[in-house]
């Protein structure tokens, strides 16, 4: 999906409200919010680079013999969550839960074992857009809340207190009619966090994708910088050298390329290739494909195939083509990938319609591709179909919830709730 759409989408929902615009079709095409969500997995208060981590799925020095999900459990009593994000927001070792909602930004918390009970507190008035990401931005140790506040308060985040207190607003830019976060992460290697949007710009009505670099963030100092040329972004670490680079695809010219910060210069910026697939169509994503220590990238053809480039020598100099072209059979929204079995290599999680373009509403439903695993193993089903509202496009999430060492699924559908799929891999 273009940018464009996506802004559209954006804008459709502050002037029409949530409730009554469907945007079955305004899922996010390459950013964090389709589930490649980082999250503090380690509870130091910020974002780990990844969510995946690989340990002993059973404790036996093996990996899971299969994928496997216990039946969904509905948590925190939300019917309005549009997006999800991950994080220890009190740092008192359990992960929460920051959901974007039609009424604000509600940040849920367990409060028994084994997640059975849930609270919720508002931290954020309404604000615009579909995504919001929790990273510590101004270095306190407690991760913050970053999302759209449009009009007089312009694009911003919110800022963690530590404890008791309000959460307060502190403005990126006001120099934009509207911008989507789509990311947050060092992305220059400076050690401050950056973050990546979509805004509108008033000469052509287009969104192009900016990188608000952080400067000082207590002092509301930042530099925006212009990447264009390309309508989707995902980020993930490409040249090995432990600092998030930037991925961007374009659906126009079919070029899928990533981005080296060079030095300290705003505009220093090197696009490397890594192809230009004939059927290159959406859903970019930075993951190890095949399990060798090093980020590749998967991508959906226009015939709702998932297909990879392998970065073959691990600094994103050259790239091979990889898996072939997996079947995945219906039409595919969003995804989140992360390693389900343990095995070292990462898995995908799908939401997909089998009804897509056929009389009727949609029919959503969660499917998972195991990644290594032969034939009809590599498939599980783990919905019905229509097990989601088909007004509004489910947001799947790979996260370790639980903190039981496997990685869980989170899926987020307005109207439905959120839904916990505990991995089984670890009991």
């Amino acid at each position: 999906m273009k940018i464009f759409n996506r802004g559209f989408c954006s804008i459709a929902l502050l002037v029409l409200g949530l409730a009554a615009f469907q945007w079955s079709g305004c899922d996010d095409d390459g950013g964090g919010a389709d589930g490649d969500t980082d999250t503090d997995t380690d509870t130091d208060g910020d974002a780990d680079t990844d969510s995946d981590t690989d340990t002993d799925s059973d404790t036996d020095g093996d990996p899971c013999a299969a994928i496997e999900f216990a039946d969904p459990v509905e948590i925190g009593d939300l019917t309005d969550a549009i997006s999800l994000a991950f994080a220890d927001a009190d740092l008192d070792g359990d992960l929460d839960v920051f959901v974007k909602t039609d009424e604000g930004i509600v940040l849920i918390e367990s409060t028994s074992e084994p997640m059975a009970d849930w609270t919720g507190t508002t931290i954020a008035p309404q604000g615009n857009g579909l995504h919001v990401f929790a990273t510590d931005l101004d270095g306190d140790g407690y991760p913050d809340a970053t999302q759209i506040q449009m009009g007089e308060d312009g694009f911003g985040w919110w800022r963690n207190p530590g404890g008791d207190g309000d959460w307060d607003f502190r403005v990126i830019s006001q120099d934009y009619d509207f911008c989507e976060p789509m990311g947050v992460d060092d992305v220059n290697g400076d050690g401050q966090v950056d973050v990546l949007a979509n805004c509108l710009t008033e000469s052509d009505g287009a969104y192009p994708l900016f990188v608000f670099l952080g400067e000082d963030v207590n002092t509301d100092s930042w530099t925006d910088v212009l990447l264009t040329g390309f309508d989707q972004m995902t980020t993930g670490d490409i040249d090995g050298d432990g600092a998030v680079d930037v991925v961007l695809g374009d659906t126009e010219s079919s070029e899928i390329s990533w981005l080296s910060y060079e030095s300290t210069a705003a505009d220093d910026w090197v696009v490397h290739t890594i192809a230009e697939p004939e059927e290159y169509d959406a859903r970019l994503r930075v993951m190890d494909a095949d399990g060798d220590g090093d980020n590749d990238v998967i991508y959906r053809s226009s015939d709702n195939t998932m297909s990879a480039y392998l970065n073959s020598d691990g600094v994103g100099g050259a790239w091979d083509p990889g898996w072939g072209d997996v079947e995945v059979g219906d039409e595919i929204f969003p995804l989140a990938t992360g390693d389900l079995d343990m095995d070292g290599d990462d898995d995908i999680a799908f939401i997909v319609d089998p009804n897509y373009g056929q009389d009727g509403s949609a029919e959503y439903a969660l499917r998972v591709f195991g990644n290594g695993a032969v034939g009809d193993d590599s498939w599980q089903d783990l919905t019905e179909e229509g097990f989601f509202d088909p007004a509004f496009t489910p947001q799947p999430y790979i996260v370790d919830l639980d903190q039981d060492g496997d990685n869980d699924i989170v899926v987020a559908n307005v109207e439905t709730g959120i839904f916990f799929f505990e991995n089984l891999c670890i009991q």
